[in-house]
C-alpha cells in the first residue's frame, strides 16, 4: 500500500531531517578550509503557515521519517530472503565414458553459497566435477568420464545469510555390453565335460548368445549355457569329435555389442591311427580359416546430425521437423546415408550423434529405420554442441564397443553417391591401421574457397596440406565431409582435447570443459595430420553437394532423383493410361492423389497424402508436399505440409542451381539479403499456409500458419 503525505507535513519532515543531518556533521566536517557560507532556512511552501519549531510539527516529522525508514527496511527484507528451488533436479541417465549434466533453477538474494554432494560427500570443482553457473538463476554440475562408480544420489545445498535449501536427484549409469574376459581355448578327450566361461558386463543387462563355427547353438541336455550377473558359461557334456571347432560368444544391449571366441580341440586317444591329410584337404582347411578370420571384421558408421541452432539457413523448413529428417527425394535426408551404410559388408551398427532433444519424430524414424534395414541404429545426444570431432571423441567408448576394424563418419548435410565400399577397398590397400581416409571431389577455383581444400600427392594420394575455407586459392580438390577412420584417430583427437584443457586451465570460465571438448576435425585434427603420412584422400567422380539452405535441398532432390533412375527405377513414377503426365524424374508417394490432367516434372517429389488437382503444372525442380487445387502452377518452390494453393494461383521462385556449363561448379550458398534487398531465390511456404485463388507468390518466404490474401513479390511474410 502506498501512503500519500500532505505537502505541508512532507516539507516539515524534510526540513527536520536536514537540520538533524547538519547538526550531526558539525562545523568542522567539511573539507574546505574557507568557512562555508551560512545556509538560510528553507522557506515553507506557498500557503503553508506551519511553525517547524512547534513540538507537534516536530513529532509529525519524526513519524514521517520513521515511516519512510520502515518502508525501506520492509522493501529490503522482501527482496532478501532464504533461497528457493524453482525447478528441481531431475534424474539423469549417464552413458559410460560420456558426461552428464545435473541442473536446477534457484532464486536467492543475496547470492548464495553452492555445494554439490554425492551420497553425502562434498564434490570439489575440478576436472572430474565441474560447477557451472548459467544465466542468473541456473546452477549445474557436469560429471565427466562417467562410469559405474559415479552411480548414486547427487544433492545440492544452497545457503545464504537468510536460510538454506537443498534438492537431490539420482545419476543412473548405462554401460555398453562388454566381454571383460573371453573364454579360453582348451582341449578335451572324448566323453569328458568342457566348460567355456566368459566374464561380461553391461547396463542394461546384455543379451547373450553362443555360436559354433558361425552357427547359433541350439541348447539341449548335452550342450547348454547359463547366464549369471557377470559371467556366462557354455557347458558341453560327453564331448565328441564333432564338438571340436570355434566357439563364439556375443553380448549386446541397447548401447553396444561385443564378441569373443575360443577353440575347442579334440584329443585323440593314445594309439589311435589318424590318416595323413592330403594337400587338397589342407588347402580347404586353410581357406576356411581365412574365411573365419574375414568374418570377424566389424565396421560401424557414425552420422553427425548437428542440432537446432539460431539463424539456421534451413528455416522455416526445420521448424516442424529436425533438418536431418526433412524429406529429400521422398525420404528423410539421412535415410540416404543409412541406405549407403547398410550396403557395406560387415556393417554392424550405425550411430547418430547430435544435440537435438529426442522427440517423437526422431524416435519414430529410428524405430522404422531399424525395421527396414535390419541393423542396430541408435541416437547419442551430446550435452552441448561439441563439433565434428568432439562428438565422436565424447562417445568413443560406444563407437569402439565390439572392437570394430574401422568406422565411417558422415556429415548429415551432404548429398552424395556415398562410395563407401570403394573407400573401404582403397583404405585396405594402404595396409596401415594408423591411416585415415577422407572423400574429396573437384570444385572450380572460385568456389573452392568455400570448402576445406586438400593438397594431395598425385601418386600416393597422401594429404600433404589441408586448409579449411582459405582466403586465397589452394587447391581444386575439396573435402566432402565423409571419412573412414580406424580407432587410432582417437589418439590424435585426444591430443587436441588435452591441449585445450591446458589452455583453459587458468581461465575462470563456467563452460571451460565444454569448450575443451568442442573439437573440429577439419581445423584441429586434419591440419595437424597433413604431411605426416597418415591422412589420405580418395577422389570421387560421383555426384556430391552440400545441403545448407532450402535452395540446395531442391538441387539435392534433383541429384537423388537422377540416382533413382539408375539404381532404384521402381521408385520413380511412370506414364500410365488414366494417370498424370510425367516428364523426367518424378517421385510420387503411394498415398498421394493426383488428377489425370496434371503435368508433373521434371525433378518433382510429391509427399505423403498430397492432393494435386486438375490441370496443375509442376515443372522444374520442385520439392512439394501441399494440396494444390485446379490449374495452379508451382515452379522452383518448396511447399510445406498441410498447405493449400488456390485455383489458378502461381507460386514461383528463382532457381539457384550450379552453372550447367561448368562440370566442377557447386551450388552457391546465397546470403538472404543483398544490397538491402531480399536475394531472389526459391519460394518457400511453411507448413499450414493458405494461398488464395488467382494470386502470384514470387521469390518469397512465408512462415508457417499464415493465410495470405493477396500477391507478394520478393518478401518475407512473418
Amino acid at each position: 500500500m502506498v501512503h500519500l503525505l500532505h505537502p505541508k507535513s512532507l516539507w516539515a519532515g524534510l526540513c527536520d531531517y536536514t537540520a538533524l543531518h547538519c547538526k550531526r556533521r558539525g562545523p568542522n566536517t567539511h573539507r574546505m578550509s574557507k568557512a562555508a557560507p551560512k545556509k538560510t532556512a528553507a522557506a515553507p511552501p506557498p500557503g503553508c503557515d506551519l511553525d517547524i519549531n512547534d513540538p507537534q510539527v516536530q513529532n509529525a516529522a519524526i513519524r514521517i521519517q520513521a515511516s519512510y525508514r520502515g518502508h525501506r527496511s520492509r522493501k529490503e527484507m522482501k527482496e532478501k530472503g532464504p533461497p528457493r528451488v524453482i525447478e528441481n533436479l531431475k534424474d539423469v541417465v549417464l552413458i559410460e565414458g560420456s558426461a552428464a549434466k545435473l541442473e536446477c533453477r534457484i532464486s536467492a538474494f543475496p547470492d548464495p553459497f553452492i555445494r554439490w554432494m554425492k551420497d553425502g560427500v562434498e564434490l570439489k570443482d575440478g576436472p572430474k566435477y565441474r560447477y557451472v553457473f548459467e544465466d542468473p538463476d541456473i546452477v549445474a554440475l557436469v560429471v565427466r568420464d562417467g562410469g559405474l562408480p559415479d552411480l548414486g544420489k547427487y544433492s545440492i545445498s544452497v545457503k545464504n545469510p537468510f536460510g538454506e535449501c537443498s534438492d537431490s536427484a539420482r545419476l543412473l549409469i548405462e554401460v555398453p555390453a562388454k566381454i571383460e574376459k573371453g573364454p579360453e581355448s582348451t582341449k578335451a578327450k572324448k566323453g569328458t565335460t568342457v566348460n567355456l566361461t566368459a566374464l561380461i558386463s553391461g547396463e542394461p543387462a546384455p543379451d547373450v548368445g553362443w555360436a559354433k563355427d558361425g552357427e547359433d547353438i541350439e541348447e539341449d541336455d548335452r550342450v547348454y549355457f547359463n547366464i549369471g550377473n557377470d559371467s556366462t558359461t557354455l557347458t558341453i557334456k560327453k564331448v565328441t569329435p564333432a564338438d571340436a571347432g570355434k566357439y563364439e560368444i556375443f553380448v549386446e544391449n541397447s548401447l553396444g555389442m561385443d564378441q569373443s571366441f575360443a577353440r575347442l580341440d579334440h584329443l585323440r586317444l593314445e594309439g589311435a591311427f589318424l590318416p595323413p591329410l592330403s594337400p587338397f584337404l589342407c588347402f580347404c582347411f586353410y581357406f576356411c580359416f581365412l574365411s573365419l578370420q574375414t568374418k570377424r571384421t566389424m565396421l560401424k558408421s557414425v552420422i553427425l546430425i548437428g542440432g537446432a541452432q539460431k539463424g539456421t539457413r534451413f528455416r522455416p523448413l526445420s521448424f516442424e521437423v529436425p533438418k536431418p529428417l526433412f524429406p529429400v527425394a521422398g525420404v528423410p535426408m539421412i535415410q540416404h546415408h543409412l541406405e549407403a551404410c547398410t550396403k557395406v559388408p560387415n556393417m554392424k551398427e550405425i550411430l547418430l550423434i547430435g544435440f537435438y532433444q529426442p522427440n517423437e519424430a526422431l524416435s519414430h524414424f529410428l524405430v522404422s529405420a531399424q525395421q527396414e534395414f535390419k541393423i542396430p541404429i541408435r541416437y547419442l545426444q551430446e550435452y552441448a554442441a561439441l563439433g565434428t570431432g568432439g562428438g565422436i571423441y565424447h562417445f568413443r567408448d560406444q563407437i569402439l564397443s565390439g572392437n570394430p576394424e574401422a568406422f565411417f563418419v558422415l556429415n548429415a548435410d551432404v548429398c552424395s553417391a556415398f562410395p563407401l565400399n570403394e573407400m573401404l577397398s582403397f583404405h585396405r590397400q594402404l595396409g596401415s591401421p594408423d591411416s585415415f581416409l577422407m572423400l574429396g571431389t573437384t570444385a572450380n577455383r572460385k568456389q573452392s574457397l568455400n570448402y576445406g581444400c586438400i593438397v594431395a600427392n598425385a601418386d600416393t594420394h597422401e594429404v600433404l596440406h589441408y586448409v579449411e575455407k582459405p582466403s586465397t586459392f589452394v587447391s581444386e580438390l575439396i573435402n566432402c565431409g565423409i571419412y573412414l577412420f580406424t580407432p587410432a584417430i582417437f589418439h590424435h583427437i585426444g591430443e587436441v582435447f588435452q591441449r585445450n584443457q591446458k589452455e583453459l586451465l587458468l581461465e575462470e570460465s563456467t563452460n571451460g570443459w565444454q569448450r575443451a571438448e568442442a573439437i573440429r576435425l577439419e581445423q584441429d585434427v586434419f591440419t595437424a595430420l597433413a604431411g605426416q603420412g597418415r591422412l589420405f584422400a580418395y577422389k570421387t567422380e560421383g555426384f556430391w553437394s552440400q545441403i545448407k539452405s532450402a535452395g540446395s535441398a531442391i538441387y539435392a532432390n534433383r541429384l537423388y532423383l537422377n540416382c533413382y533412375s539408375q539404381c532404384h527405377p521402381e521408385r520413380l513414377a511412370e506414364n500410365r493410361p488414366g494417370g498424370p503426365t510425367i516428364r523426367g524424374n518424378v517421385y510420387i508417394h503411394p498415398t498421394a492423389l493426383v488428377e489425370a490432367s496434371a503435368v508433373l516434372g521434371p525433378n518433382v517429389s510429391i509427399g505423403k497424402g498430397v492432393t494435386i488437382g486438375a490441370g496443375v503444372r509442376m515443372p522444374h525442380r520442385l520439392l512439394s508436399y501441399p494440396s494444390a487445387q485446379d490449374h495452379t502452377c508451382v515452379l522452383n518452390s518448396i511447399v510445406g505440409w498441410d498447405s493449400t494453393i488456390g485455383r489458378w494461383a502461381r507460386v514461383e521462385g528463382t532457381p539457384s542451381d550450379p552453372n550447367p556449363n561448368d562440370p566442377y561448379a557447386k551450388i552457391d550458398s546465397e546470403t538472404l539479403f543483398r544490397d538491402g534487398r531480399l536475394t531472389p531465390s526459391i519460394t518457400i511456404l511453411g507448413c499450414n499456409v493458405t494461398i488464395p485463388a488467382e494470386v502470384v507468390i514470387l521469390n518469397s518466404i512465408v512462415l508457417p500458419h499464415k493465410e495470405l490474401s493477396r500477391s507478394f513479390k520478393n518478401q518475407i511474410i512473418l
